[in-house]
């Protein structure tokens, strides 16, 4: 009887955006958050992509199945997205948007593709000159301006269905993961700013653990002339994690989960958040899902505030010349 009335109680899963910027434990946030909704049991959250300590997401995905007492209402995507961010009013956190999904839904394992950014600042002769509110958003390599035609010659080895084994950091789960993945996109572009601002974009379906981290490493590499574009494809062919060239591995401070997609039951859509995005710092618009919460903002000329979600807020200003922020977060008002 009591399984009954639990299978009774259930309201529906609901696939959630966030993002995620110098925060160690967004998901204890959302938990606490969740707990204040006053559920039936209680809510476990599912997130789509575990990423390093110091590893920043514009906006990462997870779902939760929201149990309610009998004759409670549903929640609705904007009802559970707005009672959430009340919640978390105090904390460095907002839900992007909120929205239904199948009950076969899975954070991890339905999405279809995951991109992510890396921000690599040139033209500094030492980590000093990065601008303060630069520090922990972004990699700035010792050495000089990078050799950025040789690090795209690169990159189209890596482009394609490879055994990455090379490009992965052993771990207790790497045994029992096949070392194969599609890299579906990789970029190398540049970003505008007072300062020399390069990412680098890398899209697949899923991640080998500390893979991108590996990769980007290894272009720096190349742009610095420590490695030749040919050397990439002999560490894949090598397919062994120990080949790869000591203390080369990016730092995970310049990296950004950007968006998870998912197809839409019957393949007739996808959803995602993020995915509208142009060049970082210029005030970029990222697309809302439905059941959101508010915009997503951005400070202009290359500043690095973001938009605090529908309340009006933001968590920075952007100073003169766009070379960072002022303020604290959750204390600046209208400032991107």
């Amino acid at each position: 009887w009591m399984l009954c009335e639990a299978q009774k109680s259930v309201t529906g899963k609901f696939l959630l955006y966030f993002p995620v910027f110098l925060l160690p434990c967004p998901l204890c946030f959302l938990q606490r958050a969740a707990g204040k909704l006053r559920p039936s049991s209680p809510i476990k959250f599912h997130i789509s992509s575990r990423t390093d300590t110091g590893v920043h997401a514009l906006a990462n995905a997870a779902h939760l199945d929201i149990h309610r007492a009998p004759g409670k209402p549903d929640f609705t995507g904007h009802q559970l997205a707005h009672g959430l961010n009340h919640h978390l009013r105090p904390e460095p956190i907002r839900i992007l948007s909120a929205q239904r999904v199948p009950s076969t839904f899975h954070a991890r394992f339905s999405a279809r593709s995951r991109t992510y950014l890396y921000r690599l600042l040139l033209g500094t002769e030492h980590h000093s000159q990065v601008p303060v509110f630069e520090r922990d958003l972004c990699w700035a390599p010792p050495g000089g301006p990078l050799d950025i035609p040789a690090m795209r010659t690169a990159a189209q080895f890596l482009l394609g269905t490879h055994d990455f084994s090379t490009f992965r950091s052993l771990s207790s789960e790497a045994a029992a993961q096949s070392p194969v993945r599609t890299l579906q996109e990789l970029q190398i572009q540049p970003g505008p700013g007072k300062f020399e601002f390069w990412e680098v974009k890398i899209k697949s379906r899923s991640f080998l653990y500390r893979q991108v981290r590996r990769i980007v490493g290894a272009l720096v590499a190349v742009g610095q002339g420590r490695l030749s574009p040919g050397h990439i494809q002999e560490l894949l062919e090598l397919k062994d994690p120990r080949a790869f060239p000591p203390n080369a591995m990016a730092p995970p401070s310049g990296l950004f989960l950007k968006c998870v997609e998912y197809s839409q039951e019957g393949g007739t859509g996808v959803w995602g958040f993020g995915v509208q995005e142009r060049v970082w710092g210029t005030a970029r618009k990222v697309g809302k899902g439905s059941g959101g919460s508010g915009g997503f903002g951005y400070s202009q000329e290359g500043g690095t505030g973001f938009g605090d979600l529908g309340t009006g807020k933001s968590l920075g200003y952007s100073q003169e010349g766009g070379t960072g922020i002022w303020g604290g977060w959750g204390t600046a008002r209208n400032g991107g």
